[in-house]
């Protein structure tokens, strides 16, 4: 983890421990609380795409503001390219409070995936794939139209 901080227990850590299932983590009702702003996690499965992680990550950075609250969590899958090098170098000029890199053996981008929801605080997640990246304003746009007492999927076009 790039800050060093352990994340909290979870719902589905104790799922798990008592022999639950991992999908706890993704059925877990994403909810706003009674702040004035919204928190998004952002999970980024990587796999040798030193070429554009940096891009990806930086993409990131660009999305928070004072009504987003913007979290990243990376999860190395393995890469035997620079990539785990570039993530570390973006990471250190963060302005996130909340980023965390995992490292893994590959286990391909699925497993990725959830071993970063297993981790997300945010009230909802995205899903960025590494050599992607999110044009700035993107957060900011999709909130002003999603509703925080209903459930929902958001996506936008791609350019």
């Amino acid at each position: 983890m790039a800050d060093g901080n352990e994340p909290p227990e979870h719902p589905s850590d104790q799922a798990l421990a008592a022999g639950g299932s991992p999908m706890a983590s993704i059925l877990r009702p994403l909810r706003f609380s009674a702040r004035s702003f919204m928190r998004i996690s952002v999970v980024i499965p990587s796999y040798n795409h030193s070429k554009y992680i940096e891009s990806a990550v930086q993409s990131v950075f660009m999305q928070a503001s004072d009504e987003l609250e913007v979290e990243l969590i990376i999860i190395d899958d393995g890469s035997s390219d620079d990539s785990l090098e570039i993530i570390r170098e973006c990471l250190k000029s963060s302005p996130l409070e909340r980023t965390i890199l995992i490292e893994q053996e590959n286990r391909g981008a699925h497993a990725a995936i959830m071993r970063g929801i297993e981790h997300a605080r945010g009230d909802f997640i995205a899903i960025l794939n590494s050599d992607d990246a999110f044009l700035p304003g993107r957060f900011a746009a999709m909130a002003e139209k999603l509703d925080p007492s209903q459930d929902g999927i958001a996506f936008t076009l791609v350019e």
